[in-house]
């Protein structure tokens, strides 16, 4: 069997999690043969995982058993103790068939990627030269996932909580960048970083604007003449994640000049009025059930625009949303 320890040190590292209420047992054939006919599982399987019960159990006697083992207790034991899916396999609540594809590709990517880690590469090669074809097709289906979009976001799209840190971000924002990355001026990640909410992007390119929200990134990209323009007028959206967000890429030189440039800035009665034109912009957008838009999010947006011109009315430069929240409450 593989040295769990080790394997917990390399799943902290590599994921960001490891099992924590999950069981584990290493049955002779025997044992094995027993264990499945009283739950009903297939004797000839090389393994299995209970989430109802959160154990993992493996046939010790088979070739592959230390890759099995990474299969069961890393694989789905992650997977089931923390995903929205695991919780409610853990329930024993009926699931979509394709979420079930979810649960078997996520446990062999990470029990591929643990194999690696761990020296134990060629017996998880060996063990999918011999399992079902389907199964092998279904590997090499979220292995490519994972080689285009990294590890970490086909993790993190089968709702796995987000942990990382600026490096990490960097890379997924560069494998999932929406255009050509050279033209990035600089990027800064921000938010509230929730284990499960959007990893927020915001970029200052001299490509397009655009943006791109694929359940697991939210990449806000703004031409710098479009950014420029918008600095100059303090909106809040753009000074917000310049003043909370991280730096990942680009000239960093520049972003901090911008940032004091901004806070210099002494407020005048446009952008009090920039505000304000804003603020209505949202709100038709929240009244517009045609625009695709979250009317709750665009309502949010407005009423911070308001907030920002209430305060710099009264001669209060504001460029974040904490900084908001904190004078209104004095």
């Amino acid at each position: 069997m593989p040295q769990f320890e080790d394997a917990s040190r390399a799943s902290t590292e590599l994921f960001g999690v490891v099992p924590e209420r999950s069981s584990f047992s290493a049955l002779s054939f025997d044992a094995w043969r027993s264990f499945a006919t009283t739950r009903g599982l297939n004797t000839k399987a090389a393994g299995a995982y209970l989430p109802r019960t959160l154990e993992a159990a493996v046939n010790a006697e088979t070739p592959f058993a230390n890759a099995s083992a990474l299969h069961e207790l890393y694989g789905h034991g992650l997977l089931v103790e923390h995903t929205a899916l695991g919780a409610q396999l853990q329930r024993g609540e009926p699931v979509p068939a394709r979420l079930f594809d979810v649960y078997e590709g996520v446990a062999m990517l990470i029990e591929g990627t643990l194999a690696e880690h761990l020296l134990l590469g060629a017996e998880f090669a060996q063990k999918m030269a011999n399992v079902p074809h389907e199964s092998r097709m279904l590997y090499e289906q979220y292995a490519g996932i994972a080689e285009r979009k990294t590890l970490h976001w086909t993790l993190y799209a089968a709702g796995f909580p987000k942990v990382y840190d600026a490096p990490l971000a960097k890379k997924l924002l560069l494998k999932n960048y929406p255009g050509d990355a050279s033209q990035i001026e600089f990027a800064v990640v921000y938010g509230s970083r929730k284990p499960h909410a959007d990893i927020d992007y915001f970029v200052v390119s001299k490509g397009p604007t655009t943006q791109v929200v694929d359940g697991v990134l939210d990449i806000g990209v703004m031409n710098t003449m479009e950014f420029e323009w918008r600095l100059a007028n303090l909106d809040i959206a753009v000074t917000d994640p310049l003043f909370t967000g991280e730096f990942l890429i680009g000239d960093e030189a520049r972003l901090e000049e911008l940032k004091r440039r901004c806070k210099n800035t002494k407020v005048r009665p446009k952008h009090v009025a920039y505000a304000l034109e804003q603020a209505r912009d949202q709100e038709e957008k929240a009244r517009d059930s045609t625009n695709g838009l979250n009317p709750k999010t665009a309502t949010g947006y407005a009423q911070t625009y308001r907030a920002s011109a209430f305060l710099r009315e009264r001669g209060v430069n504001v460029v974040t949303r904490r900084e908001i929240d904190e004078y209104l409450i004095r």
